[in-house]
């Protein structure tokens, strides 16, 4: 399917990625392009990856790349948007879930965690320290947006009596969005077992810090956890205050 090419640069001068996406969706190697160009980002980061590589691994020519893509930038930008466009909706479904605020805010932790994962180191630092003006702008008018938004739903719980008074809804939102910051930390992950039980930890010390029991029972704590043998089991049994009233009471004294 071609596009007019003053469509074209219409498109992405304005980054219209909705109607990017529907023509995208209506052509199978339009789709099979981007899903490729996906997988290698993810991979390799921006930087190391060409057009052409992209165009081979999708079995497609340059000619389909630039049918619906400027260059691979914005090919880049467009699946950026996509995977924050799909958080965002996970992020809507967490929300609207009957639970307390403090499961929903676990969910969130662990979807933004699974998300990080996903990027290899070279792509978190193509996406999160990039010099290209037209990255950087995108990507802060997107987590402005989303910042707006988890914002508004953390002051919404706090009004609720959910999150304590005396705390900054923008201090909890720092520490999140930081995050990937422990995950993607090789020296502290060499101190667990697997990523998973480094999240635990994040999520217990998060929310209950260092003084209230964990709720979250890690592989870690259910191995450590044995039960405890009495030293001596008489004294370890507990007195029956009833039937020793009772006995009391058939006790007859002799009369004087």
């Amino acid at each position: 399917m071609l596009l007019n090419k003053n469509k074209m640069t219409e498109i992405v001068k304005n980054y219209n990625f909705s109607n990017l996406s529907k023509l995208i969706g209506k052509s199978k190697k339009a789709r099979q392009l981007v899903d490729e160009a996906e997988k290698l980002f993810l991979r390799y980061g921006l930087e190391k990856v060409s057009v052409e590589e992209i165009c081979q691994a999708a079995k497609v020519s340059k000619m389909t790349f630039y049918r619906y893509f400027q260059n691979k930038i914005h090919l880049f930008l467009f699946i950026i948007n996509r995977i924050m466009d799909q958080a965002e909706k996970k992020y809507y479904q967490i929300m609207g879930q009957e639970v307390s605020y403090q499961e929903k805010a676990r969910q969130i932790v662990q979807m933004k965690i699974k998300i990080s994962q996903d990027f290899s180191y070279q792509m978190l630092q193509d996406y999160l320290n990039s010099p290209r003006p037209e990255i950087r702008n995108f990507i802060h008018q997107k987590t402005q947006n989303y910042f707006h938004l988890f914002l508004q739903d953390l002051q919404k719980a706090q009004k609720r009596g959910e999150i304590r008074e005396n705390i900054k809804p923008e201090f909890i939102l720092f520490i999140i969005n930081r995050l990937a910051d422990f995950v993607a930390d090789e020296d502290l992950l060499q101190l667990y077992s697997s990523p998973k039980e480094l999240t635990e930890e994040w999520i217990n010390f998060f929310f209950f810090g260092i003084l209230c029991p964990n709720p979250v029972n890690s592989s870690r704590d259910q191995k450590s956890k044995a039960p405890e043998a009495s030293p001596n089991p008489r004294l370890s049994q507990p007195k029956n205050k009833t039937s020793l009233g009772k006995n009391r009471k058939q006790i007859n004294l002799p009369k004087q």
